[in-house]
Parts: structure tokens; sequence; C-alpha cells
């Protein structure tokens, strides 16, 4: 069963029919009535916290974050700077405590300016703690700081996204 249905603009008041629909949005109808203009999804994506709209919504919290980051970056003179994202698969502070992990993981976020972490699974700040503790010691000429979505994902595995930037 697909849980969530989306509406794509197409001209000022048409939209096109979504491809696929939630049960609420199932009818001959569905994804064909208007929506104001800076709605882009239906209502039930919007509303129901196990939809994926449930959790786009930290993510686009977290991605205006960003662009905010960026602008920062942009009106403090810096000409260039490096934008990277890892995929950490599974962070833990267990996996992060075998000193070969971490040695990796600080070279690796060392190079950039902005970075985004995927897959954290740890819901306290330890990880990110220990992490940024040592990315400070490796390179104390700059500060490091970090910015943290919600835990997302199912009951059962729950993960995070971690913005660390200098």
């Amino acid at each position: 069963m697909i849980d969530y249905c989306s509406s794509e603009r197409v001209a000022p008041t048409t939209f096109r029919t979504p491809r696929k629909r939630c049960q609420k949005h199932s009818g001959p109808e569905a994804g064909r009535t208007p929506i104001s203009r800076d709605q882009l999804q239906c209502q039930c994506t919007l509303n129901n916290p196990d939809s994926f709209g449930g959790l786009l919504m930290p993510y686009m919290a977290m991605h205006g974050l960003t662009v905010a980051l960026l602008l920062i970056f942009l009106a403090g003179g810096t000409e260039a700077f490096r934008i990277c994202a890892f995929n950490a698969q599974r962070l833990t502070l267990s996996k992060l405590a075998k000193e070969p992990v971490m040695d990796t993981l600080v070279q690796i976020l060392a190079r950039c300016d902005i970075m985004v972490l995927q897959e954290v699974v740890d819901s306290s700040q330890k990880t990110v703690s220990l992490l940024l503790r040592e990315l400070n010691r490796f390179d104390s000429s700059r500060t490091y700081s970090f910015l943290n979505s919600s835990l997302l994902g199912r009951s059962t595995y729950k993960e995070k996204y971690v913005y660390i930037y200098r």
C-alpha cells in the first residue's frame, strides 16, 4: 500500500494526476483539485507523520538551514568552499570508539567546510560530540559546530542527519 500522494504543478491552475495515491485520495477526482500556490503536496501527506510528507518536513527545515549556512559563507567573503556528504553506515558510539574508524572519519570530514553525515544512529549527542571534539583537535585552526535532524525512520530503525560546519 502506498501511503502518500503528490500533486505536480503544470500551470497556474492545473495539476497532473498523481502517479501514486493514498487511501484518502483514491477517488476519480484525486489530485485534480486545485490547491493554493504555496501548497505543492496533498493535505494527507503533510498531516500524516508516518507518511513521506511527515519525514519531508524535518528535511525541509534542515534544507533551509543549509541554505542559510551557504549564504553566511558567501556573505563572509569566502571565495571557495567544499560541501561534502558522507554515509557513515549506522554510525554509533561503539563504532566511533574504534580508532581506525575515528581517524578515517576525521580525515575525510576535515577536507570540507560543510558536511552532511548520514545514518547517525544515536539518540543522544554523544557520538557527534565525540566526533566534533576529535575534529577540532585534528584541525585546531578552525572551530567545528553541528546541527542535526530529529530521528527519522521506522520504529525499529531510526537515524538522523548531522550537518557539521566550520
